[in-house]
């Protein structure tokens, strides 16, 4: 693992506007290199080893889902420090899809509009008969 200019490389913050003056922040841990490889780095601890298999399973961690979206960065790495007699550190990479960032813009979207309308329904129902072209709202 390798951050170069770590004033400005860790916990980071980024702010994305959503609707109106509603906002999405995150603090990102790091972004730097792993194997030689740029990508948004989150730290973990942990008790025991995280889980490597099915294949694809970290890809589905919404958190490093909602990192990529808010940065914009598809590759993605977790660094797990496993607390034993013996500290392990298991590096843990995947890409997160377009299409992941994309629908979890539009989640965003969705819980924005029904916490400021007080609406939980309506709009559910129009976007699953008339799915939004992401390009153009987000």
């Amino acid at each position: 693992v390798r951050i170069r200019q770590a004033r400005r490389n860790l916990q980071i913050k980024f702010v994305r506007p959503l609707s109106g003056q509603n906002e999405f922040v995150a603090y990102v841990d790091a972004l730097g290199r792993l194997d030689d490889r740029d990508c948004l780095l989150e730290w973990k601890t942990s008790a025991s080893r995280y889980p490597v298999e099915p294949d694809g399973l970290l890809a589905l961690d919404p958190q490093l889902v909602c990192y990529s979206w808010i940065t914009g960065i598809p590759e993605v790495a977790q660094v797990v420090f496993v607390r034993k007699r013996l500290v392990e550190v298991q590096y843990l990479r995947t890409t997160i899809t377009d299409e992941q960032r994309q629908e979890l813009a539009l989640q965003c979207i969705l819980l924005c509009f029904c916490f400021c309308t007080g609406d939980k329904h309506s709009l559910w129902k129009e976007v699953a008969r008339y799915p939004l072209n992401l390009d153009s709202h987000v």
